[in-house]
């Protein structure tokens, strides 16, 4: 499983354990987003019981837990669940790009409980791993022009000028701010696409992210 998620495109920091006894103490060390078990081990706790003792731990509670389930008869997930666990899946026949479509969406609820993903429409970005998309598109961006971005996420609606949106206070001076923040703004309308209106320029102020219901609708 672990080779699995590292030859994939998402850049994913792995923590392993060869044996359920290390699972709890490496997740009190490294405070994972979220954390994937089996269901049965020889010796140590079970994966429904490491769900259980995790939900006990207030600073980890919150954590996404998914059980890889080996030999377990169907229809018996829900007892899984209740343990505390978000997601139960059967390891037979288990596809890698299913195993990481469901790690994504649980990573990505994750993300919302503990309030790293920004998100206005369908436009996202998750602060934590520093990502953003439109729809289901990843946004090849910057880390700057992630930056922007999140800063306007943060606070749709509200114009933000030059400097506060490139986080620059008054190290820079304001002519050379309007020019970089235009041209980051540009990339980031290109990558955008075809609503371009969803980043509105407020003359002689700045720039601000449009709410969905105030945008005009496209054509076709």
């Amino acid at each position: 499983m672990t080779r699995i998620l590292r030859t994939g495109r998402e850049r994913y920091e792995i923590e392993s354990s060869a044996d359920s006894r290390g699972v709890l103490p490496r997740i009190r060390q490294f405070n994972p987003h979220a954390v994937i078990v089996g269901n049965a081990f020889r010796g140590g706790p079970s994966g429904p019981e490491i769900c259980t003792r995790m939900r006990r731990m207030e600073e980890h509670r919150d954590a996404g837990v998914l059980v890889v389930a080996d030999r377990m008869k169907s229809g018996q997930e829900h007892k899984v669940i209740l343990r505390g666990a978000d997601l139960c899946l059967h390891a037979e026949g288990l596809r890698p790009d299913v195993l990481r479509e469901n790690i994504r969406e649980l990573l990505d609820a994750v993300h919302e409980r503990r309030g790293l993903m920004l998100q206005l429409g369908a436009l996202r970005a998750c602060t934590d791993r520093r990502i953003a998309w439109l729809s289901d598109k990843e946004l090849e961006i910057s880390p700057m022009q992630f930056d922007v971005l999140a800063r306007l996420l943060r606070q749709p609606m509200r114009t933000l000028g030059p400097r506060e949106l490139l986080g620059y206070g008054d190290a820079i001076n304001g002519v050379a701010a309007r020019r970089v923040a235009r041209v980051h703004i540009c990339r980031l309308r290109s990558e955008l696409g075809s609503p371009t209106e969803l980043i509105e320029t407020v003359r002689g102020r700045g720039y601000r992210l449009r709410l969905p219901e105030d945008l005009p609708p496209q054509d076709g």
